[in-house]
């Protein structure tokens, strides 16, 4: 690509250390924050460094243009007929039998985009987005920590979600209004702006302009996703700029290779952190330990896929052991 349209390439090759990752990422972002492409995000910014000090990013493509299987999914979800309805339940149903036990997979989405159809649209879309459901949170807490809980986290996505629907004219609109006032400035870009400077590295977003943003918010939905892909517009746009199989590929994260990772280099440490004495006792007092035990053994032994759920427990261990120190 970079060949193609007469860019200078520079290649890096990363190598990072499991065993240092939780700590560090903990210490770089002074609170508990579990959104794991951080490390990545983290790791790049280093390797960046040593060669530029301002760099731009594609933050806010997504958000702006439509481009998260997520969006595709509250779209169908709101414009199924009754027979389609009943046919995506049944083929959820069939696809939690039989899909593989990890996350990623094309199964695994079927089955969480037919469990999220019977919910109004806004618990459909904390559906689609949280790391706990809300029964996961019910067995892993305690019941005095449960009922000590003031605000309901539910109750503050849906509010916040209403808010973005009345100013909305569809419901593309609607998520996208509402990711663009949560999910993109309290997860990505406090992620890449801490990444980044930590190691004195400028990001700048040019399709955060907010010239950008109202003219993706305003398009009809058909020309933010098309032909079951997202970003329809800046595919038309940039097109017959690169070679058809960049925009033909299937849209990839930046992330680290958390399950494995548990299984293997962390597995130590994470089993010695979440059953330690100090968490439990302390900051993990809220939890279930036979929950956090039945989590962990689910993950290791290959019954289910918890790496994001597990991560997420052992940078709030982390950052807790942190705080008191």
């Amino acid at each position: 690509l970079a060949k193609h349209i007469g860019a200078q390439h520079t290649e890096l090759l990363i190598t990072p250390d499991p065993l240092t990752a939780v700590d560090q990422i903990a210490a770089m972002y002074d609170e508990p924050f579990a959104d794991s492409s951080a490390l990545a995000t983290h790791l790049i910014c280093q390797a960046a460094s040593q060669h530029v000090t301002v760099a731009l990013v594609g933050d806010g493509g997504d958000e702006v243009f439509g481009g998260y299987d997520r969006y595709r999914a509250m779209q169908l979800a709101d414009t199924l007929s009754p027979p389609g309805y009943l046919a995506a339940k049944l083929a959820g149903w069939v696809a939690s039998a039989i899909a593989p036990k990890h996350e990623r997979n094309k199964l695994h989405r079927l089955a969480r985009f037919a469990q999220g159809l019977p919910l109004v649209p806004a618990m459909r879309y904390l559906s689609y987005r949280n790391l706990f459901a809300a029964n996961d949170l019910q067995y892993l807490f305690t019941s005095d920590y449960l009922a000590g809980l003031a605000d309901s986290p539910e109750e503050a996505f849906c509010e916040q979600f209403a808010e973005c629907d009345e100013r909305s004219d569809n419901i593309l609109e609607a998520v996208q209004r509402h990711d663009l006032a949560s999910y993109l400035p309290d997860d990505l870009l406090v992620k890449a702006d801490i990444a980044s400077m930590a190691h004195g590295l400028e990001l700048r977003a040019p399709m955060l302009d907010h010239r950008i943003v109202a003219l993706g918010l305003g398009l009809p939905p058909e020309q933010k996703i098309a032909k079951r892909q997202g970003k329809h517009l800046l595919r038309q746009a940039f097109g017959d700029l690169v070679p058809p199989c960049h925009f033909d590929s299937a849209k990839r994260g930046f992330g680290v290779p958390l399950a494995s990772w548990l299984r293997g280099p962390l597995r130590e440490l994470m089993c010695d952190r979440l059953r330690s004495a100090s968490f439990l006792e302390g900051p993990g007092r809220a939890f279930q330990p036979r929950a956090l035990l039945g989590l962990m053994n689910d993950h290791l032994d290959g019954t289910g896929d918890h790496a994001h759920r597990l991560w997420a427990l052992l940078i709030l261990e982390a950052s807790f052991r942190r705080f008191s120190e």
